[in-house]
């Protein structure tokens, strides 16, 4: 049973999930992932600072997304909290599960909702940024440069409506004339730095600093390889 209440015993728990998930896309066993694997990932609701609740959600040709949601911070007067989860690979989201276990309670660390000025029927539109609580250079990420590791000059955009995080849903564009693109680096590597510098600082017992960093690299380089040829390593 996952005790939701220490910190170092989820830690741990998350951890050797996540390390049984590396091996399991490192061997294409692909029904461990999208099986026991992919669910094991809900049990840890409530242990992290940002992410509410997750649920594997059946897709086509046999492969399974992660439907999450995240916390609200935004003022209830001026927006209205998502209604529709948003749709993550599986191994994205044991990356972003271990991002979000190591930041620190009530410090604005972790994925938030950056509301844009347009709507779809009315409604607003968010879309998910991980960040440090800061403000300046670099303290905040667009998860979707996260995902397909945009480098600089390049734009992460969703190939059609801004529900779906997964790999086959997103696109980048080269834009490197474009003087809207932030400066400076704010793509995977600058998101890997922010999680690993945010994870030093809570100092937790039983993982490591390298252990962690390691970690997060291998779920993204998988996450990478795994459901970028997803139609092929759905279970028979």
């Amino acid at each position: 049973m996952l005790d939701r209440t220490n910190d170092t015993d989820s830690l741990s728990e998350l951890v050797r999930c996540l390390r049984a998930m590396v091996d399991a896309a490192a061997n294409i066993r692909a029904e461990e992932v999208y099986g026991h694997l992919a669910h094991r990932l809900c049990a840890f609701d409530g242990t992290g600072r940002t992410i509410t609740s997750a649920t594997p959600l059946q897709e086509s040709g046999g492969t399974v997304s992660m439907g999450a949601f995240f916390k609200f911070g935004l003022d209830p007067q001026r927006y209205t909290a998502p209604r529709s989860p948003r749709r993550f690979d599986v191994l994205s989201f044991g990356a972003m599960r271990l991002m979000d276990a190591g930041c620190s309670p009530n410090t604005g660390q972790g994925f938030f909702y950056q509301p844009l000025p347009a709507s779809v029927d009315g409604i607003p539109k968010y879309y998910l940024r991980f960040g440090n609580g800061g403000r300046g250079a670099g303290a905040r990420v667009y998860v979707t440069r996260i995902i397909v590791d945009a480098g600089g000059g390049r734009a992460a955009r969703f190939a059609e409506e801004h529900h779906s995080y997964r790999r086959k849903d997103l696109l980048t564009i080269d834009q490197k004339n474009n003087s809207r693109l932030p400066k400076g680096e704010h793509g995977r590597s600058q998101a890997v730095r922010l999680a690993v510098q945010m994870f030093g600082a809570l100092a937790r017992d039983g993982v490591s600093v390298l252990e962690y960093e390691a970690l997060l690299l291998d779920l993204l380089k998988f996450a990478d390889v795994f459901h970028g040829e997803e139609v092929t390593q759905a279970p028979g």
